[in-house]
């Protein structure tokens, strides 16, 4: 497997007008906390001045200390397309030259093309009526038999807080592997970040890199288009 890799470093920061918003939004918390020490408004005036300090202040503290998730624009190592993308460890493929990323802290690397992880870590988002080429989906050899990969999921969402919903989501694909490769966890189902469309979904994950490009070719006319978009309104640039 090749140790090679292309990178590109990305610098943040948080834009003035942002900064004053933020700050403007703390201090008309800390104006309605006092308010309510002063007249008391009671337990909503202590917890709405609270939530807008959180809100305005905290933002402000862990964009300073980078705490959590940060929001970044930086370009592709290979193609130099600008992507959004948030500091956390995932992937993301550009829009440009499709080429799968691996964002690593402030900073975006190409992922070689022949790796192979120790778990499956590679996504593609998952599509009904999606198959697979009749190849081991980890070394690409002719595939001698096959594995079943389920995904059974129940979600609660609360619906305008007043009626509960519960997604039921069940899938089963069967999953070619070769002899050598029989029961060695090459693919899952997971649900996370779609490194396509960035929105929230179960993806189909790989060990195999070369697999997963074997499966978006196969797939093709049911891939969704790639896209990349600001992680929030505004999006840090890079610095200059």
């Amino acid at each position: 497997m090749s140790t090679d890799f292309q990178r590109t470093d990305v610098g943040m920061r948080m834009s003035t007008g942002i900064r004053i918003y933020l700050g403007g939004l703390g201090l008309a918390g800390a104006g309605v906390m006092v308010a309510t020490a002063m007249l008391d408004w009671g337990f909503w005036g202590w917890f709405g001045g609270g939530l807008l300090v959180l809100a305005g202040w905290g933002s402000l503290i862990g964009n300073y200390f980078k705490v959590g998730w940060q929001p970044a624009l930086g370009p592709c190592p290979k193609c130099g397309a600008q992507l959004h993308f948030l500091t956390k460890k995932q992937h993301v493929r550009c829009v440009g030259c499709e080429t799968l990323l691996a964002v690593a802290g402030q900073a975006l690397q190409v992922v070689p093309a022949d790796s192979i992880a120790a778990k499956p870590e590679f996504p593609v988002p998952y599509v009904s009526g999606v198959g697979f080429p009749p190849l081991c989906s980890m070394c690409g050899e002719p595939a001698t038999g096959s594995e079943t990969v389920r995904w059974d999921k129940h979600r609660e969402k609360q619906d305008y807080m007043v009626v509960k919903v519960i997604e039921v989501t069940k899938i089963a694909l069967e999953v070619p592997v070769c002899a050598r490769h029989l029961g060695q966890h090459v693919v899952e189902l997971d649900y996370g970040d779609h490194p396509s469309t960035q929105h929230d979904g179960v993806c189909v994950r790989f060990r195999s890199l070369p697999a997963l490009e074997r499966f978006r070719e196969h797939n093709a006319a049911l891939m969704p288009a790639i896209e990349n978009t600001p992680q929030m309104p505004h999006a840090p640039t890079l610095d200059a």
